[in-house]
């Protein structure tokens, strides 16, 4: 009697290609990917997007805002084959948020200061440049741009828990297009606009009263955002 050998069940996992730009929006991403095993996450630098593309296969690639303006992405999308899916970081990425990462620490004690998030912008903004040294001295540090020399600004951060523990020690955090309102929120930090007409004002009123909107707010957690898109 002739025994037929059994199939092996092969588990296809997707592939998925990430710029390693080091930003909100792909450092979360690769976070929540990262905590299931359902995929084969490989990462890529701009100029080598065309050898990694061709190696991995990608189902799906992930890109951020900036990544649109190097060359070499450039090209790569201007030739993109089509086969694999393509999502760029855009404003519409703000209501996301990583809710395993940014945890309220209920700080009793915070640091009476400003933590100003200057993610993608090339130039400090004019109505946050007449509240800086050499100009005034407030309690201001900036954070996630090389790009911007000035002695208030302290660098990028390596990593999303680095954020969440500045967002649990500071008072006030400040960032355009409301990139970090949803962490704000959720670490009880108080959020203002950086195109606000009246920052300094804002910022004095935030400090001295400690205003936090308690209020509901909606926000899209990034395991739910991938379950969505893949």
């Amino acid at each position: 009697m002739q025994h037929k050998r059994r199939k092996k069940n092969k588990t296809l996992y997707m592939n998925i290609l990430l710029s390693d730009t080091n930003c909100k929006f792909l450092n979360n991403i690769k976070y929540a990917l990262s905590q299931t095993n359902k995929y084969n996450i490989y990462e890529t630098n701009k100029r080598n997007i065309f050898n990694v593309y061709d190696h991995t296969h990608p189902d799906v690639i992930f890109l951020s805002e900036t990544d649109q303006t190097h060359t070499d992405i450039i090209n790569f999308l201007n030739t993109w084959d089509q086969k694999s899916k393509i999502i760029i970081e855009s404003s519409k990425n703000n209501l996301l948020v990583n809710d395993n990462i940014y945890i309220h620490q209920n700080q009793l004690n915070r640091l009476n200061k400003v933590a100003i998030f200057l993610d993608n912008l090339k130039t400090i903004p004019k109505n946050l440049e007449k509240i800086l040294y050499p100009y005034m001295i407030n309690p201001i540090h900036m954070f996630n741009n090389s790009n911007i020399r000035h002695p208030q600004n302290l660098g990028i951060l390596s990593n999303e828990f680095e954020k969440n523990e500045i967002l649990n020690n500071y008072k006030v955090c400040i960032s355009w297009n409301n990139l970090y309102r949803s962490e704000s929120h959720i670490c009880r930090c108080s959020h203002i606009d950086g195109e606000s007409e009246n920052l300094l004002e804002e910022i004095k009123n935030n400090l001295e009263n400690n205003i936090i909107n308690n209020k509901d707010y909606t926000y899209i957690t990034y395991e739910k955002f991938l379950k969505d898109i893949l």
